[in-house]
């Protein structure tokens, strides 16, 4: 999966997968859209020019309509740096909890260095973990069957974590895949199947940056593994949490194994 610490690159701010690869994967991702906008602005094209009675309508819209459907998917990629939260659940995080959090995020938070992010609880009755942005500021968002699941080194490990998903760009990147993979399953009345071969990625060197941070792999193998041992791996079958399966600590889409992270982890 992944070979040994090239891996803690990505702590100092370095992306978890190269820019080139991050643009082609984009491409792929947003061409769809890109191709519907084109075909329908072609069409409109052609209706005004024809309407219009200019000579070969047909003709002129190809152009007029490709260039239409290449701004507005440009226009979309840039503005959908976002997942909504509120597609969940959410619940108002308890005292004791919030500030467990709070001094974490403040101590990480200068390691890393991050000073602004939030944190969130959602409803679930599975343990998990997620970083996701709003478009106003990334947010660590833990289920309610997590609050008070992990110990403290545990919890320090899975919020270093999901910090680094934020530092490195990686939780907004996702977040504008889940926003296409919105729309796509809007339009499709589907839902992703399984994770792509580069969020799979992304996931497993998350991972590893994490513990780069924390210097300690057993506490993030130690959370992975009561993870699995508590079967979390069935996670929710609701549309959000498939949508941004690559956001989560434990993905609700198939494509990278627990088994195979936590091995990774004990080879550090």
């Amino acid at each position: 999966m992944l070979t040994n610490l090239d891996k803690g690159t990505a702590w100092a701010g370095q992306p978890l997968l190269e820019s080139s690869e991050r643009r082609i994967e984009a491409f792929s991702a947003f061409w769809p859209i890109g191709l519907v906008l084109s075909i329908i602005s072609y069409l409109a094209s052609y209706l005004v020019t024809s309407t219009l009675n200019v000579g070969s309508a047909i003709v002129i819209s190809i152009p007029i309509g490709l260039a239409l459907g290449i701004v507005l998917a440009e226009v979309i990629y840039l503005s959908s740096a976002r997942f909504p939260i509120n597609r969940f659940q959410l619940l108002t995080p308890e005292a004791h909890f919030a500030s467990r959090l709070e001094s974490l995020l403040d101590s990480l938070g200068v390691t890393v260095g991050i000073d602004q992010v939030s944190f969130g609880v959602i409803e679930s009755d599975r343990p998990n973990v997620g970083s996701l942005y709003d478009g106003r500021m990334p947010t660590i968002i833990f289920t309610s069957a997590a609050v008070g699941f992990f110990n403290r080194v545990e919890l320090e490990a899975v919020v270093a974590r999901e910090l680094i998903r934020i530092k490195s760009g990686v939780c907004q990147f996702e977040a504008r895949l889940a926003y296409v993979n919105g729309i796509t399953g809007l339009i499709s009345g589907g839902a992703p199947k399984a994770l792509s071969a580069h969020s799979a990625a992304r996931v497993g060197l998350a991972d590893v940056s994490g513990v780069a941070v924390t210097r300690y792999p057993p506490a993030l193998a130690s959370a992975l593994t009561r993870l699995m041992e508590g079967e979390s791996l069935s996670q929710p079958s609701s549309r959000a949490f498939k949508v941004t399966a690559a956001s989560w600590l434990v993905p609700a889409l198939p494509g990278i194994s627990l088994g195979e992270r936590i091995a990774e982890l004990k080879l550090l």
